[in-house]
């Protein structure tokens, strides 16, 4: 008989005989009872009136079967005044079938078990080879079918004797098989995953625990930047918040972000009150890393430089023009309402809008809207990546509401603007191109203006490259 071995959980192992036979062929059969052994019923038992229950530990034995199918037996022995012997065996949650809970009362009892050929008894003193009228074996068998999924699930048994606390541990049948040849086998999990099951499993024996419901993310989503890449100004102040979508929603681990910066001397993170930020630390390229789920996102970073080169200068006359109307660069404007007459100015950068009249419930929001096409560099349309920064100074009698747009499509959320503090800083990274004979126009749109102006000023233009 090999040494028994004392391991995690507090199982221990012997070498079950391979003599006995489960004629069920089934997936995952189970029975309180030895199979391999002629039982003692158990209502023909004196177990000892009016004794202490006393009980050994629960052991775990296996053997592989002649039709190559495998066992795992459970065994406890036992004596005292016993009324009643109980298993139960609780759920077995697998990775691809799960078996519900089993209770099931003892009938049967056994003087001895066989293994190595031998039979052992059991005795205060543990494991023996000499008969005795003191302790009877009550079992549980597990038999597996040769291509039964459920072989490295750990099983937890309990022993409830008479109504006194139910004895409980775990084992598997390979990590019973692995306490063969490995005295004193711990197990060492390991998170793992599959498509829709999260586990531990052990490193070395392959026993598998705590398996649950597993939704993969599938995709990571950098949500207020354009293009998923952030583009920050030398001037920036302050930081911005990353808005990072999960899909699916639904994700097991759709709350567990984790954000990294590739490079520190270009930007910084931040966290407060459970939101990251990024900030622009020096001018260059770095990369974000967001994690989630196992999935890992890369975002391009750039800080770019914003000095007096960058500044647009121009003194122009807003054009009306509607945006399919826009063919060559400049500042255009559009009024949807012109009973207003609000009027825009352009001198020296400097773009000031004067509102005459007051907003009131009964009429349309007074709306400002300001469309640029830039010019490359030899005149034409520009056409490609850029970022653009400009500052909003709200000088009315009432909030501002602003926001921007490529020919119609929404990029952002809508800015509050209040008049008491004045200013807003806008730090854009977009994309222009041109679809048929319509190049693309940053719109922006500022509405529900009260009287009084507001000017934009500080206005940057400067082309992002991607290398």
């Amino acid at each position: 008989m090999k040494k028994i071995l004392n391991v995690l959980l507090c199982f221990s192992s012997l070498l079950m005989i391979n003599s006995f036979v489960i004629n069920k062929k089934t997936d995952f059969n189970e029975t309180p009872t030895l199979l391999n052994n002629k039982g003692i019923d158990i209502k023909k038992v004196h177990f000892g009136d009016n004794e202490e229950v006393e009980t050994s530990k629960i052991y775990t034995q296996w053997a592989t079967l002649n039709d190559g199918s495998t066992s795992l037996r459970f065994a406890i022995a036992l004596k005292g005044n016993i009324e009643t012997i109980t298993f139960i065996r609780n759920e077995v949650i697998g990775l691809e079938i799960t078996k519900e809970a089993n209770i099931v009362n003892v009938d049967t009892v056994y003087k001895s078990i066989a293994a190595n050929n031998k039979n052992y008894y059991y005795t205060s003193e543990g494991l023996s080879l000499e008969d005795n009228d003191s302790y009877y074996w009550a079992c549980y068998t597990i038999n597996y079918s040769k291509d039964s999924s459920l072989k490295q699930n750990n099983i937890e048994l309990s022993v409830k004797i008479n109504d006194l606390d139910p004895i409980t541990t775990k084992a598997s049948l390979v990590g019973t098989q692995y306490l063969d040849n490995n005295e004193g086998h711990e197990h060492t999990f390991v998170k793992k995953y599959n498509t829709n099951k999260m586990f531990d499993e052990c490193s070395e024996c392959g026993t598998i625990d705590n398996i649950e419901d597993y939704i993969p993310v599938e995709s990571i989503t950098l949500t207020n930047f354009y293009q998923e890449k952030i583009v920050l100004g030398s001037k920036d102040s302050g930081t911005k918040k990353l808005n990072v979508s999960i899909s699916p929603s639904n994700a097991t681990f759709v709350n567990d972000i984790k954000y990294e910066i590739k490079d520190e001397k270009v930007a910084t993170l931040s966290q407060k009150d459970g939101t990251t930020s990024i900030a622009k630390k020096g001018i260059g390229k770095t990369e974000l890393e967001i994690s989630c789920g196992g999935v890992i996102k890369s975002i391009p970073v750039e800080v770019i430089e914003l000095n007096n080169n960058n500044l647009i200068k121009d003194s122009s006359e807003l054009e009306i023009k509607k945006a399919a109307e826009i063919t060559t660069p400049g500042w255009y404007t559009f009024f949807d309402d012109t009973s207003f007459k609000n009027t825009l100015t352009m001198s020296e950068g400097v773009i000031t809008g004067t509102s005459t009249k007051q907003a009131t419930a009964s009429k349309k929001p007074q709306l400002f809207q300001i469309r640029y096409l830039p010019a490359d560099t030899e005149g034409n349309p520009y056409i490609g990546e850029y970022y653009l920064g400009f500052k909003v100074t709200n000088n009315t009698d009432t909030k501002l509401n602003i926001k921007y747009n490529i020919n119609g499509d929404n990029l952002s959320d809508t800015y509050s603007l209040d008049n008491d503090k004045g200013v807003l800083r806008v730090r854009l990274h977009l994309s222009l191109a041109k679809t048929e004979d319509v190049y693309d126009c940053f719109s922006l749109k500022i509405s529900k203006v009260g009287k009084g102006t507001f000017t934009i000023n500080e206005i940057y233009f400067i082309p992002v490259t991607n290398n």
